[in-house]
């Protein structure tokens, strides 16, 4: 682990995670509402929000914070970007000339880059810390998870009710639960649309699952879910769930103690170096052994 990284964030009670390992479950939207509500008059809470998606940023957008000229701290660090008196903000996309400039970096530096990225920015005291990751299972949110005293870690998973979703979010636990890091649950998005007119419900996807019975199969809490057409509407405010339908999840996330469980072996599957990757290399190698090569016969034409 990296102290001097971890000694910046040493007094933040809490640093929520928002993770997924798939993409388009509106983890941005989440972690964005998670931040905007902790930091409101209603919990009051002084919020660090860190867009660790350094190759799609979408936090600013999402804010509307786009635009943006960074200013240094008097340390002589990059001060995070103030959204409000209690809401502080950086990404990438600070960085950025253009709205539409694409984001290309080195993966065998990205890590480098991502701890570097830390530990120049000055966000002053915060009494909460929350983190969009990239969706995935990969380097960049081990880097993450690495960084920083796991006591004050706490990992939010973010699903649709979709298969696509709730089979990847499946795996997305079966990893984190192996870090023995605290899970403070998962949150089901896009959960189906209720008309404002009729009242009528209609799900989104066909036979959804139902991600607070897969919370129950692999022991973590249930947050809450939030439907699709919840976010606030407003030309002057940021697209973030409106409160009455996100209070659940946010009263969940303060309230309730994570739950934690036993750290696996780093040799087991889907912790580092992985088994299942040298399983299929070795199935793989077994299957070129095993194929015999034939001679090829050229017919001869006839005169």
């Amino acid at each position: 682990m990296n102290s001097d990284v971890i000694s910046e964030y040493t007094h933040a009670k809490k640093i929520f995670i928002v993770v997924s390992l798939k993409g388009g479950v509106a983890k941005s939207t989440t972690a964005s509402s998670i931040a905007y509500w902790l930091a409101s008059k209603r919990f009051n809470y002084r919020i660090g929000l860190w867009d660790m998606d350094i190759t799609s940023p979408s936090i600013p957008k999402i804010l509307k914070m786009q635009g943006m000229e960074l200013e240094f701290a008097p340390n002589g660090k990059l001060a995070a970007m103030q959204f409000n008196r209690n809401l502080s903000v950086m990404s990438v996309d600070f960085f950025l000339p253009s709205s539409d400039q694409p984001i290309v970096f080195d993966e065998s530096k990205k890590k480098t880059h991502m701890i570097q990225f830390l530990k120049s920015v000055e966000f002053g005291e915060c009494d909460i810390f929350v983190f969009d990751t990239p969706p995935t299972t990969s380097p960049e949110l081990l880097t993450i998870l690495n960084l920083f005293p796991p006591k004050n870690i706490s990992l939010v998973i973010v699903s649709q009710p979709g298969d696509a979703s709730s089979n990847a979010a499946k795996k997305s636990i079966k990893h984190l639960k192996a870090t023995g890091l605290p899970i403070s649950g998962i949150i089901c998005t896009m959960n189906g649309h209720t008309c404002k007119n009729c009242g009528t419900y209609d799900p989104i996807f066909p036979n959804p699952v139902s991600i607070e019975d897969m919370a129950k199969k692999y022991g973590i809490p249930y947050l809450g879910d939030v439907e699709l057409g919840t976010v606030i509407q407003h030309s002057l405010r940021p697209p973030v769930y409106e409160y009455k339908y996100f209070k659940k999840v946010l009263n969940n996330l303060v309230n309730n103690k994570p739950v934690k469980f036993k750290p696996m072996s780093t040799d087991i599957p889907l912790f580092k170096k992985a088994m299942i990757v040298k399983s299929m290399d070795r199935n793989l190698n077994k299957m070129l052994k095993k194929k015999k090569t034939r001679p090829v016969k050229v017919k001869k034409k006839r005169m």
